[in-house]
């Protein structure tokens, strides 16, 4: 429609334009021709230029340039001279359509980009999405963009000359106070919180924005741009974050309260454990430990807190523990010595985790007890177990002996029983020699003082273990020999001893160290009687050899028996001294007598015993025994 109004507006333009110009032309064939006068008529011709150049701007040059051609050919036609001042004519009116033409086309263009300026702002307020109002100093509305109304639900014919207040609702006058106060002072209002009531719209809230002192230059007038904004969903949304903060505020206190609980729990737990807690960061610095820890080491928390663990516990174990700590993730029941001042040496069973740091750096979470007075009494309970063992593997000693001992008794009782039967014959037969008598006398006596030290051997020998004290290595040999030489001489054994001079005296319990020597020597008796047995079923003579030695080596005294039986096989001599291992059938054999002479040699007497290959072809035990203290004097000895 507006296109087709503009199209009748030009065609107009267009007829006039064409009208005056046959006017013009009519006018100068008149005077000029017909009546001959020479008078100035191109006055007129300024007409049509002017409103071609004002409607059609620089195109008005067409019409200047046919006038003047006009105004040359009419002077031509009256007969007069064609002088510079008809071209000069026509030059002007080309000038003035240029001119005028110029001027026009760049009005024009000024009034369409100010139309599109105007359509570019109405088009921008109109797709604002708050609400502009534009009022004036009565605060009446002159003007409001589409969201106006859509939002307010309004028709545009009750909304324009209405008061602002009147419209939105001013109760209590505030918002016609600030808006009143922004024409005088020229100010912002930055925000104005208004709340609204309708039954087309509801409950809403709105954001009142204003800017004073807008001058519209048309009607030299104030006027103020009002921006509503809906804020209605914002605090909605506020109240209901609002809400929710209180709500988490409440669950975060109580939340914290129930930390505080657990935190305080936990920690009463790990102070009240007799166990010591603590944890490290990965340099091994101390973070943080519980009251156990403190009372250990005698120092204060905040003493030990930022120190290394290795002032505490030795660096080379304490190293490898928290090493293995951080490659296993988790280690347990890890034995740790340490010397602890004031409290001497402590054994701690430790364990350990892996935790994270606030800081996201790795450490370490350890416990540990104080193991030492457990560690004390198993010791103490092991060591009466082993004595235990030991006296009754002695007694199951004796028990494998009792034949061996009644040999041992049964010659000296032989001799004993020979000669008092030979006085009591002679007596009978009234043929008593009395120069005999004292011999025979003799020889029952030193009988029975070899039967009493028989038995008063075999008694000691069944005691329960005594105190360490200083021995004879020799006379320990002898002793051994007691109770075993009849039966080795029954066996037809071979002994040989070779003993070093001037042996220094050894710290042992002689018990305990016979015992080992008989469990050696019965096992070298039973190996000898298998290889003769063997060696008669295949009709070979044997002769069954034992040799016995005692040398001093550095600080040891060596005691050796070594048989001519068989060697020991390398994978043999690993095992011979664990307990119930044997060689021997079912039957034959418990396999504890190596593995107790072990256990007293090592644990009792800190001692060394082994196996060895001889140049016999059998096998050799070596008992090593440390020296005692102070060793006897050559001068002693002699």
């Amino acid at each position: 429609m507006l296109r087709e109004h503009n199209l009748k507006i030009n065609d107009n333009r267009m007829l006039i334009l064409l009208l005056m110009m046959v006017v013009c032309v009519a006018l100068a064939f008149y005077i000029g021709f017909i009546r001959g006068q020479e008078v100035v008529y191109t006055q007129f011709f300024y007409i049509p230029v002017i409103l071609a150049g004002m409607w059609y701007h620089r195109k008005a040059v067409y019409v200047a340039l046919f006038l003047g051609t006009v105004h040359v050919f009419v002077t031509h036609l009256s007969v007069q001279d064609v002088t510079l001042d008809n071209f000069g004519r026509g030059v002007i009116l080309v000038a003035v359509a240029y001119v005028i033409g110029f001027i026009s086309e760049k009005w024009a263009e000024g009034e369409e980009e100010i139309k599109r300026e105007k359509n570019f702002s109405a088009n921008i307020i109109a797709t604002i999405p708050e609400s502009i109002l534009v009022v004036d100093r009565d605060l009446k509305i002159k003007s409001a963009n589409r969201t106006f109304y859509e939002t307010f639900q309004v028709e545009p014919e009750k909304v324009a000359g209405n008061c602002i207040t009147d419209l939105l609702g001013d109760e209590d006058g505030r918002l016609s106070a600030e808006l009143t106060d922004l024409f005088e002072t020229g100010g912002i209002l930055e925000y104005f919180e208004l709340s609204y009531h309708s039954e087309k719209v509801g409950e809403r809230v709105f954001n009142i924005v204003a800017r004073g002192m807008i001058v519209a230059e048309e009607e030299e007038e104030e006027e103020e741009l009002v921006v509503i904004e809906d804020i209605t969903e914002r605090k909605q949304a506020e109240e209901a974050l609002r809400h929710f903060s209180k709500e988490l505020e409440l669950k975060v206190k109580e939340r914290t309260k129930e930390l505080k609980k657990e935190h305080d729990y936990t920690r009463h737990l790990i102070e009240s454990s007799p166990d010591f807690q603590m944890t490290l960061d990965n340099d091994g610095k101390i973070m943080d430990v519980n009251e156990a820890f403190v009372k250990i080491m005698g120092k204060g928390r905040k003493d030990l807190i930022g120190t290394s663990i290795y002032e505490y516990f030795p660096r080379e174990e304490t190293e490898k523990l928290i090493a293995e700590v951080f490659e296993k993730k988790q280690v347990r029941d890890i034995e740790l010595t340490a010397n602890i001042p004031k409290r001497g040496t402590l054994t701690f069973n430790i364990s350990g985790t892996v935790f994270t740091t606030p800081e996201g750096e790795l450490g370490i979470y350890a416990s540990g007890r104080d193991v030492t007075e457990i560690k004390r009494l198993q010791e103490e309970e092991l060591k009466a177990k082993d004595v235990q063992l030991i006296h009754a593997a002695r007694l199951a000693t004796l028990g494998e002996m009792a034949t061996a001992m009644a040999h041992e008794i049964n010659q000296p009782l032989t001799i004993i029983s020979v000669a008092a039967e030979g006085i009591s014959r002679d007596i009978k037969k009234n043929r008593l020699d009395m120069s005999l008598i004292p011999n025979d006398i003799e020889e029952v006596l030193d009988n029975v003082k070899r039967i009493d030290r028989i038995i008063t051997h075999m008694r000691t020998f069944a005691r329960q273990p005594e105190e360490l004290s200083p021995a004879e290595p020799e006379e320990l040999l002898n002793n051994a020999f007691v109770m075993l030489g009849e039966q080795f001489r029954v066996h037809n054994i071979l002994i040989s001893c070779k003993i070093e001079k001037y042996l220094p005296l050894i710290n042992v319990d002689p018990n305990q160290l016979e015992q080992v020597f008989i469990n050696i020597l019965i096992n070298a008796r039973q190996v000898l009687d298998e290889k003769e047995d063997k060696l008669i079923k295949e009709k070979k003579g044997f002769q069954k050899q034992l040799r016995c030695s005692i040398v001093k080596e550095n600080d040891y005294v060596v005691f050796e028996f070594a048989d001519n039986a068989y060697g020991v096989p390398d994978e043999i001599k690993m095992r011979l001294f664990e307990p119930f291992f044997t060689t021997r059938e079912v039957g034959q054999g418990t396999g504890l007598g190596l593995s107790i002479a072990y256990n007293i040699v090592t644990h009792s007497l800190g001692g060394r015993i082994w196996v060895e290959d001889n140049e016999m072809g059998g096998a050799s035990f070596k008992v090593a025994l440390p020296l005692k203290n102070r060793e006897r004097k050559i001068e002693d000895r002699k």
